[in-house]
């Protein structure tokens, strides 16, 4: 029976079902289905697919990321959403992220693709950071996709965002990125940072904002270069690195120690107290990802810096960003991925709520 054929018919019938196997697919037929896929010529595809025809014979998947009625018929016929061994290099929904295809995405993971799968240029969230698509970007964070998958170079999307030769839409994509907690001096295999490569770039409003968000100025790649040597011939960019007041603030040095936040003696904070050493600043211990954070937050905040326990400086961060509690808690979150909410920030042993100033 045909498929358009109507089942008003006599009780007394006959019907049977029958599943037929995969015929085995020549070369001719594969050629034949990929050209329909290429034509967009739905009626084709599916006429291929009654034979029936295997949809994992081929990289028909990966060919269809275009036209989303062409890949649904594929997946309905079994298609695997994550392509076949010849895809490789480039998996479906990699390929989707890259061609700015949103619909294809979301049809591809309600199939069951995998987020993570990397292909020749990383994972799906690295194609879409390339392309500078910011709404397959959120949809593929909102879906939780790691924001620190890397390619095979090391780049993290952050670090691909700032290679965009688009200013404004490179500033659109990097925004969202440190808005979700993206760390900002991750580095690749040659020891570039996103603020080296933004430098590079001349891209002065990303620059504004890794700067804003911690990044720091001192970070050299493999070959001992800054972002400022980076710089080379843009003037506005170095006059911004030089301007940066990162390492401004007195010297704090790390010991052995974990977590160690260095808090100001307060009204409230009687210098006997336990925990407050002879100068009168409060200390807070505690264990956080193999980190030590040092700073002094004086009556007017002007500079929080970020010690490694080896005591190399990992970030320093902007009074003019701290106002609240909250604006602390959102710093750590965009240098150390730490959500805001499993964060707790004690004095005298009271957990301060976000609103509260940290004057």
């Amino acid at each position: 029976m045909e498929d358009d054929e109507s089942l008003d018919f006599p009780t007394d019938r006959d019907l049977q079902l029958v599943m037929l196997g995969f015929v085995g697919t020549s070369e001719e037929q594969v050629d034949d289905m990929e050209a329909a896929i290429s034509e967009d010529c739905v009626p084709e595809v599916e006429k291929c697919l009654q034979l029936p025809l295997d949809p994992n014979a081929g990289r028909f998947l990966s060919n269809s990321t275009r036209n989303v009625e062409i890949m649904q018929l594929l997946l309905e016929a079994e298609a695997d959403p994550n392509g076949t061994a010849t895809d490789e290099h480039w998996p479906p929904l990699c390929q989707a992220a890259l061609q700015h295809e949103l619909e294809t995405v979301r049809c591809l993971l309600k199939a069951g693709a995998c987020l993570e799968k990397s292909g020749l240029l990383g994972t799906p969230l690295c194609l879409a950071a390339l392309a500078g698509d910011s709404e397959v970007l959120r949809f593929l964070l909102e879906a939780r996709a790691s924001i620190e998958a890397q390619t095979n170079a090391g780049a993290t999307p952050l670090l691909l965002v700032t290679e965009g030769l688009r200013p404004k839409v490179s500033l659109n994509v990097a925004s969202i990125l440190v808005e979700a907690g993206a760390i900002v001096d991750s580095r690749d295999q040659l020891g570039r940072t996103p603020l080296w490569i933004a430098s590079r770039r001349g891209h002065m409003k990303v620059v504004c904002l890794l700067l804003k968000a911690g990044a720091r100025p001192s970070m050299r790649d493999m070959f001992g270069k800054t972002p400022f040597d980076a710089a080379r011939g843009r003037k506005h960019v170095r006059r911004l690195l030089s301007n940066a007041k990162w390492s401004r603030a007195p010297h704090v040095k790390a010991s052995s120690r974990p977590l160690e936040m260095v808090l100001p003696k307060c009204g409230a904070l009687c210098p006997d107290a336990p925990g407050v050493n002879d100068k009168g600043d409060y200390r807070l211990n505690r264990p956080l990802l193999g980190f030590q954070f040092a700073g002094v937050l004086p009556a007017s905040v002007r500079m929080l810096r970020v010690w490694k326990a080896s005591g190399e400086e990992l970030v320093a961060i902007s009074g003019k960003e701290l106002k609240t509690v909250r604006a602390l808690k959102k710093q750590l979150q965009g240098y150390c991925g730490l959500p805001r909410f499993r964060q707790r920030l004690l004095l005298d042993g009271r957990n301060m709520e976000d609103d509260e100033s940290l004057d």
